[in-house]
C-alpha cells in the first residue's frame, strides 16, 4: 500500500480559492473601451481574506494595437494583504492620442497575482481593452470622465 500526503487546503470543505476581481464603479467588468486620449479607472479587489499578502502585477497584451496605444498604471506590482484586500487599488488604463486614423484596435491586460497563500498563487484575471480612434470609430459610452464600458 501506498501512502498518500493530501494537503489541509484540499481537506478544507471551507476553503475557497482565490480571485481577482476588477470592477468599474462597483461593477464587474471583463472589457473597457477606451477613446484615445481618455482612461479608465477600475478597482481591483481579491476574495476571499487572504492568509498573507498578494501581489498583483499587469501585463499589457498588444493584440492588433502598437506597444504605445494603451498604456497601464501601476505598472508595477501591488500589494494587498489580509487588512486591505477588499478595498483593494485603483489601476488606470490610459489610451493614448495618435494621428493615424484606425479601426478599433484590441488588447488587454493581465493581472497575475503571487502569494504564500496557495489559493492566490498564479491566479490570473484578464481584461479586454478596445482603443477607439479619438476622429470617430464609434462604439463605446463615454461617462464624461474620460473613457467608457461598454455592457
Amino acid at each position: 500500500g501506498q501512502t498518500f500526503y493530501i494537503p489541509a487546503y484540499f481537506n478544507n470543505p471551507n476553503a475557497v480559492d482565490g480571485q481577482i476581481i476588477v470592477k468599474d464603479s462597483g461593477v464587474p467588468v471583463p472589457e473597457v473601451t477606451i477613446t484615445e486620449g481618455n482612461e479608465v479607472v477600475l478597482t481591483v479587489t481579491i476574495s476571499p481574506q487572504p492568509t498573507g499578502t498578494v501581489t498583483i502585477t499587469p501585463t499589457l497584451n498588444h493584440s492588433t494595437t502598437d506597444s504605445s496605444d494603451f498604456t497601464v498604471s501601476p505598472t508595477t506590482g501591488v500589494v494587498l494583504s489580509p487588512s486591505n484586500y477588499d478595498s483593494g487599488y485603483t489601476l488606470k488604463i490610459t489610451a493614448t492620442t495618435d494621428s493615424i486614423n484606425e479601426v478599433t484596435e484590441l488588447g488587454s491586460v493581465t493581472l497575475t497575482s503571487t502569494s504564500s497563500d496557495i489559493r492566490y498563487h498564479q491566479k490570473t484575471a484578464n481584461i479586454n481593452v478596445n482603443v477607439l480612434n479619438s476622429g470617430g470609430g464609434g462604439g463605446g459610452k463615454d461617462d464624461g470622465g474620460g473613457g467608457g464600458i461598454e455592457p
